[in-house]
């Protein structure tokens, strides 16, 4: 069930809503979903697939200077190597920073992993300035 939740903070700014999926998520989570799973556009110097235009999220067509989601979608069919274990590390770092720099999150830690033969592992951990945390392990996240 999708809810639109609004809260207005402490700190005397507007209200703000966060968008739920089942009622048990928090913004942080929302934001964290959105930041890696959202295609962001390929660099010139980004190796994309033949069949593959450069993608992006439409709303970065806005010059307001801001890049929304992941390269993630870039190593999809790729076999999990050290370099493609390495790229998804980069790449969800890249697209959860503007956590840090928008003072959402205190710390963000991205680790990526094999597991197994064909499992790649990404854990996301995020510290938020209130003490709050937000810890998730996806699985296979470059096959979705």
């Amino acid at each position: 069930m999708l809810q639109l939740k609004s809260f207005t903070p402490d700190d005397g700014t507007p209200p703000r809503f966060d968008i739920n999926l089942d009622g048990t998520g928090t913004a942080l989570e929302t934001g964290v979903i959105l930041a890696l799973f959202l295609d962001r556009a390929a660099g010139p110097d980004d190796n994309v697939p033949a069949s593959a235009t450069r993608r992006g999220f439409w709303a970065d067509a806005f010059e307001d200077g801001d890049v929304t989601g992941s390269k993630l979608w870039l190593i999809r069919r790729e076999k999990i190597t050290p370099d493609v274990i390495r790229d998804a590390k980069t790449f969800a770092e890249e697209s959860l920073a503007w956590m840090l720099d928008d003072g959402v999150a205190s710390r963000v830690q991205v680790t990526a992993e094999r597991s197994g033969t064909f499992t790649l592992l990404i854990t996301v951990t995020i510290d938020a300035p209130d003490g709050g945390r937000f810890q998730k392990t996806w699985r296979n996240v470059t096959f979705l």
